[in-house]
């Protein structure tokens, strides 16, 4: 049985740390990431992002932020 999965899409600005930022965020509420990918228009200045984690154990909720 595959346990479910959340992915995440992402378009901003770019800045240092983002990376960093949302590795963390997932880490720190029990998230596994499986899957990342990730580029950076530098001349729109546009961080792009796609983030698949797998929501068993994770402890985050809709409610949570």
């Amino acid at each position: 049985m595959t346990s479910p999965t959340a992915t995440l899409l992402i378009a901003c600005p770019d800045r240092k740390g983002l990376v960093a930022l949302l590795a963390n965020f997932i880490a720190s509420h029990n998230g596994n990431i499986i899957d990342a990918d990730r580029h950076t228009d530098f001349t729109a200045g546009l961080f792009l992002s796609r983030l698949e984690w797998q929501l068993d154990g994770l402890d985050l909720t809709t409610t949570d932020g």
